[in-house]
């Protein structure tokens, strides 16, 4: 990403690898050091050695600990943003039309909060519909990112798989929900994980060139899909360190708490959640799951259901979350 290759990092301060960049980048190594709490979304614009153009970038930092609680490592999530134009390429049938309707959120999807009804319309006249039954594939980890997806109805779910052929659960994407970041960026990448179609689902799509193009004509857009990724990074940058620490009561807490709100925030009362699922969201096994959720159902925190999940109490759920446990589940 910043043109240097791996064995040229190992060994080398951040200045002698990035440049004037590590200006910006050490402060805030240091603050992660010192306090052992993760930074969000720090904004970098800087020359790097390797390029003749400034680039600009939006950052998170975490610490990263061993067993005993010492911290051994910094993560990061890294996203490079284009420069998109200004709003000079409109046709003058758009551009009036845009300056006659006042600036709204045409559909209820955070793609299109802030812009015109016109530029929304305009989103869904360039959008292809994309159909996928259960067990279909939108995208494959590892192939060229080239296409941006609104998911539209259904439920999909990110998956990525490990060097020894291993599926792991990331996350589920839910109806108004954006995936193919890689389109965001000038030059994109390979995708960095597998979309599944849990239920039957249906996607708006737009491919490279046409982000590209709507990009220009509606740099508020190309915001709103930069801020949506960096959130879905945060977000799993979050769960990352939840199942970097803790039991695993306290880590399938975390997980039920976190699930709960994202499909209630999605209208949905119940988490439509396997315990195979789960066992692979919160890195245990299966029967440390069916230990934990049958416990939690004679207690009355949840109530379980075929492949779904309804909780019942969420305060004792929560104090589970933070409280320090002192004999292993698993």
């Amino acid at each position: 990403m910043n043109g240097v290759p791996l064995k040229h990092h190992l060994g080398k301060q951040i200045r002698q690898v990035l440049g004037e960049a590590a200006q910006k980048i050490e402060p805030v190594f240091r603050q992660v050091l010192t306090t052992a709490r993760a930074t969000h979304n720090v904004q970098i614009t800087a020359l790097l050695p390797t390029r003749n153009q400034v680039g600009r970038w939006i950052e998170s930092y975490f610490p990263v600990s061993d067993k005993n609680g010492m911290l051994t490592h910094i993560g990061a999530t890294v996203v490079e943003v284009a420069s998109p134009s200004a709003v000079s390429d409109l046709s003058p049938t758009c551009e009036a039309a845009a300056a006659s309707e006042k600036p709204g959120v045409r559909s209820g999807f955070p793609l299109f909060g802030g812009s015109t009804p016109a530029i929304a319309d305009l989103m869904s006249r360039t959008s292809k519909l994309q159909q996928r039954s259960r067990g279909e594939f939108f995208c494959r980890q590892g192939e060229p990112s080239s296409t941006l997806f609104l998911l539209k109805r259904g439920r999909v779910k990110l998956c990525g798989t490990t060097h020894s052929g291993k599926e792991v659960l990331l996350d589920w994407m839910l109806p108004g929900e954006v995936f193919g970041f890689g389109t965001l960026l000038t030059h994109p990448g390979q995708n960095l994980w597998s979309v599944v179609a849990v239920d039957d689902s249906e996607a708006l799509a737009w491919d490279k060139a046409e982000v590209m193009r709507l990009a220009k004509l509606s740099p508020q857009i190309f915001e709103n899909a930069l801020q949506v990724s960096v959130q879905w990074c945060a977000r799993l940058q979050q769960r990352f360190e939840q199942l970097s620490d803790g039991f695993v009561e306290q880590r399938l807490a975390h997980l039920a708490l976190y699930l709960a709100d994202r499909f209630k925030h999605n209208g949905f009362n119940e988490i439509a959640v396997s315990d195979a699922e789960m066992a692979e969201m919160a890195g245990t096994n299966l029967y440390s799951v069916n230990k934990v959720l049958n416990r939690w159902q004679r207690q009355g925190y949840v109530a379980k259901r075929r492949r779904h999940l309804l909780i019942l109490d969420r305060k004792s759920l929560k104090q589970l979350s933070i409280a320090t446990v002192h004999h292993r589940a698993d």
